[in-house]
This record gives structure tokens, sequence and C-alpha cells, in this order.
């Protein structure tokens, strides 16, 4: 006689088996941890949510963010983890890191942490969110909401814009400088003179800085970096600076330049302007 084949169901629809065993509830999985963000007019103090339209006055907006500590256990009082903001705009994605030292711990929570970060929109379509993983290159963690803005702004509104990045150096400080005809000169020192505005200023290391000229008078500009502080960076420091003109971005930019690690201290004329 053959031996008896016992066949064992393995698997059953939910239906059946909450018919099975009343009052089974299936649930879905807990979601994971979400970042939040939030978006205000550093001028007007107003809130933008998705879709918004942002004026030029409110150019520069302040993105404040909570987000969750990768590693709670390791360091219950120091941030473990690598967070950035994603900002596209222009056809163009931009990841803005921060460093440590903006972020803080939210009161009462164990693994909450909230930083507050100034970015410049630029004129036309922008889309911003943040994104946190454990180090660079490691998988997501969380990520916010993705937020549409649109600043479609008056032509003429800012005849030269100008803006410095140097991505790959933690803390190092970068002055960006625009200095008109007259020997103004607009800097951290200086952010607002002769119709140029320091829209954004950064000490962190990463960048970026901005600089608008609203003087719609004809003049010359020269565009320049100064390597102010190395804070420790033993290392050669890239750069470059981007020069959009009415609008449009020269064709020769991003100019670009590495400074040496015995270069603190020097100025890198980036380009002369002449509007």
């Amino acid at each position: 006689m053959k031996p008896f084949k016992r066949i064992v169901l393995l698997s059953v629809t939910v239906g059946l088996l909450q018919l099975l065993l009343p009052g089974c509830v299936v649930t879905e999985p807990l979601p994971g941890p979400v970042a939040e963000i939030t978006l205000t007019g550093s001028v007007s103090e107003s809130e933008y949510t998705d879709g918004a339209y942002v004026p030029f006055f409110d150019r520069v907006l302040v993105v404040h963010g909570v987000v969750t500590d990768t590693d709670p256990m390791n360091s219950p009082d120091d941030w473990d983890g690598y967070v950035y903001i994603e900002l596209t705009r222009l056809g163009d994605t931009a990841h803005y890191i921060l460093s440590t030292d903006e972020l803080t711990k939210v009161e009462g929570s164990e693994n909450r942490w909230e930083f507050d970060r100034k970015l410049r929109l630029h004129s036309g379509w922008n889309t911003l969110r943040i994104f946190v993983s454990a180090f660079p290159g490691d998988s997501l963690t969380e990520k916010s909401e993705l937020i549409n803005l649109t600043g479609d702004w008056t032509y003429g509104r800012e005849p030269v814009l100008c803006y410095l990045e140097w991505n790959d150096a933690d803390f190092a400080d970068l002055n960006l400088h625009t200095i008109d005809q007259y020997n103004n000169d607009c800097s951290a020192d200086d952010p607002n003179v002769g119709g140029m505005v320091l829209d954004i200023g950064d000490s962190h290391g990463y960048g970026p800085e901005y600089i608008t000229i609203t003087n719609d008078q004809t003049g010359t500009y020269s565009v320049e970096v100064n390597y102010v502080n190395a804070n420790g960076l033993t290392t050669a420091l890239p750069c470059q600076v981007h020069v959009l003109v009415n609008g449009t971005e020269l064709p020769q930019s991003p100019f670009t330049h590495t400074f040496a690690p015995d270069d603190v201290g020097e100025t890198w004329q980036a380009v002369e302007v002449n509007y």
C-alpha cells in the first residue's frame, strides 16, 4: 500500500483567516519615520505650502526640518546621520548638506532633531524635499513630502545673480564678494551695499552663498571668493561660482577653482561681469 500523503494548506486569504479566527484584525505595517518640512518666507514670515507662489521679496526661504536620528542608542546627545535638502530648479538638482552643528535635539524627544536652513529660490519652478540616511551613499531612512513652489518674477528684478558652492568640505569657510566700479564690496562684512544684497551667507561649510544685484543700472562687477578659514581642513578645497544675468546663466558658468591647503586668506577672482 502506498503511504498516505497529507496535504497541508500553508496559506489562506485574509478574509478566510478572519472568518476562522473571529476578532483577528489584519493591520498594515507601521509606517517608517517621516521627515517634517515647513517653509517660511524670510521677510514676510508667511508659510508656503505645496503649489504656492512665492513673491520676489521672499526669494530666501527658511526651511524648518524635523528628522530622526539614525542611531539614537550610539550617542543619545549627539546627532547620528546624514541630512540634505534636495532643491531642483531650472532643471538642475542640488543637494544642500546639513552640518552637525545645525541640528538640535527636539525638547522632550529621544530621537527627533530639528534644524533651520535658509535656501534661495530661483525664478520659475522649484521643488524641495528633505532626505536622511546613516551616511552618504547609504539607503534612505526617511524623507519629507515633496513641495513645489513657483516664483515667476518680473524681468529686471535680479539683473545679476551670483552663487558660490563648495559641497565637498565640511566647516571650511569661503566668502563670496561682488565689487562694483565704485569699489562697493558686498559680502558677509557688508551684506547690503550699492544695490547688491547678500541673500545667504554660510559659515557652517558646504555653502551655498548668494548675492543678488538688484541695481538695474549698467555697471561692472567683479565676482570674487575669499578663503576665510580652513577650520581644520588639510586638503585642497574645490569650489564653483554660478553667474546668471537677467535669469540666464552665462555660457562659461559655473566658474571653478581649487584652493590649496595653504591658500587660507587668498582671494580668487571668478569673473568680471559687465551689465
